[in-house]
């Protein structure tokens, strides 16, 4: 695999510092339930995989299916009548829904909402990269991913940890 650039995001402090996210980088983004962590990287996904940006962008979503996590793009794009709340309550603006979809179509994005276990997520996000590309990969609830039979909690997250890693640093993605 040749060496790939880094990616570009939109965090004009990070890319003067740091030249953006390192390709072959690994990041894990904690805080406290609610804590919006999901929401910060929907915001980075749509901001690094706008139609402007050429970069290609998989969402490996353990957490949410991908009619919902499109809803919520939506909702980051256009205000919340077009959210998942209003469209589960049936009062979204589905006008504006169908507007937002559309656009989204432009982005390159390309969510995988399949709960997988730790060999399975990395086959998967393996099979998305040589198939679409990629250059950035998110992963939304990696603590979903159980433990295996008699394996410890922290030597799960370890594991998990350890297997992204060396799958961003064996393909170049961020």
């Amino acid at each position: 695999v040749g060496a790939k650039k880094n990616v570009t995001i939109p965090f004009p402090l990070w890319n003067n510092a740091w030249g953006g996210i390192a390709s072959g980088s690994f990041h894990v983004i904690g805080a406290d339930p609610g804590g919006s962590k999901s929401a910060v990287i929907e915001k980075l996904e749509l901001a690094t995989a706008h139609p402007d940006n050429k970069v290609r962008v998989g969402v490996m979503s353990l957490e949410m299916k991908k009619e919902f996590k499109l809803s919520r793009y939506a909702q980051h794009l256009y205000g919340p009548s077009v959210g998942p709340k209003e469209l589960m309550a049936g009062t979204a603006d589905l006008d504006l829904l169908k507007q937002a979809i559309t656009e989204l179509q432009e982005y390159s994005i390309f969510i995988d909402d399949t709960k997988y276990q730790r060999y399975g997520l990395v086959d998967a996000m393996r099979a998305m990269y040589e198939t679409h590309g990629i250059d950035y990969f998110t992963v939304d609830f990696l603590q979903i991913l159980s433990a295996y039979r008699g394996e410890s909690k922290y030597d799960n997250a370890t594991s998990n940890v350890t297997a992204l890693f060396d799958f961003a640093r064996e393909t170049g993605c961020a």
